[in-house]
């Protein structure tokens, strides 16, 4: 029988399995989300949770949430529960709407607080929304995520999530353009599912990414942000904007958001389209150099 106090090491986290005590901690020593770990679960079911900062170069999830919207004021502001700035990245999504308006900006600004660019808000419209930083101490974790190819035939789809709670936060996009090129409407977390509701009938070969996020301390994260930054558009390029993500696989789950741009273009796609290339397909291009500015994040499976 170890001690309480004991620290063990080692590049993988301990499974679920028996054998550790509450209160044990652990060094994680190598590969993603490195650091210390303290098991928050029973002598009988271990729990590891991450007790300290992320590193300087790692994006962690410092706030997440769903926020109803002010009818009428196409530039929002949501002041964060946690302290945010201009260098985090922001990304926001319908997560009940009553048309197909997608946002077109979200940014940290100056002041602290989430700015969200929408079209023809409602109060009956929510925005469902996180926000990463460097280095920071992580409030949300990935409770979940993976891709779903839609069923079609409806504009309704049901991603199983087995676990999902209502409450959680929910982001999904378009991996691969299917048959009408249809975009998320609205996605919305229900019991052991995501809801979404795409522009039109997705058909049955669109390909969406999602994921779920929990506050952190009750579960083992499916996945870690293995690459995050913004991307300055230099050439009129978005019918296929291909960043360069050393190490990015094929496997794992990218995220996007416009964090600057001067008209109303919108993200159509995000794909790890091969090792080391993350593309954006964008819905036109962005004509001067500089104007357009997105920001992604990648998960990996942990």
């Amino acid at each position: 029988m170890r001690y309480r106090n004991s620290l063990l090491e080692g590049a993988f986290l301990p499974d679920a399995r028996a054998g550790y005590e509450p209160g044990e901690t652990f060094l994680k020593n190598a590969g993603g989300r490195q650091g210390m770990y303290i098991n928050r679960g029973t002598r009988t079911a271990n729990n590891f949770q991450r007790i300290e900062a992320g590193q300087a170069n790692e994006y962690v999830f410092v706030d997440a949430g769903t926020t109803f919207l002010t009818t009428g004021v196409t530039a929002q502001q949501l002041q964060t529960r946690q302290a945010v700035t201009p260098r985090d990245l922001a990304f926001a999504e319908y997560a009940t709407s009553d048309d197909s308006d997608q946002p077109t900006v979200a940014k940290v600004n100056a002041y602290g607080q989430l700015g969200m660019t929408v079209t023809d808000p409602l109060s009956a419209h929510s925005m469902s929304w996180a926000i990463l930083g460097l280095g920071r101490l992580e409030t949300f974790a990935v409770f979940a995520a993976g891709t779903f190819t839609t069923v079609g035939g409806d504009v309704a789809e049901s991603i199983p999530v087995t676990g999902a709670l209502v409450g959680d936060i929910c982001l999904v996009q378009v991996q691969t353009v299917g048959t009408g090129a249809r975009t998320v409407d609205e996605a919305i977390v229900a019991a052991n599912a995501i809801t979404v509701e795409m522009s039109g009938d997705p058909a049955a070969n669109t390909v969406l990414n999602y994921v779920v996020l929990r506050l952190v301390g009750t579960f083992r994260p499916s996945h870690y942000v293995a690459f995050g930054g913004t991307y300055v558009c230099a050439t009129a390029d978005a019918a296929g904007m291909a960043i360069a993500v050393s190490g990015a696989k094929t496997t794992d789950i990218p995220f996007s958001s416009i964090s600057k741009t001067d008209d109303s273009d919108v993200i159509v796609s995000t794909k790890v389209s091969a090792a080391n290339v993350l593309t954006l397909t964008a819905s036109a291009d962005p004509d001067v150099a500089g104007t357009h500015e997105f920001d992604y994040f990648i998960l990996r499976a942990m």
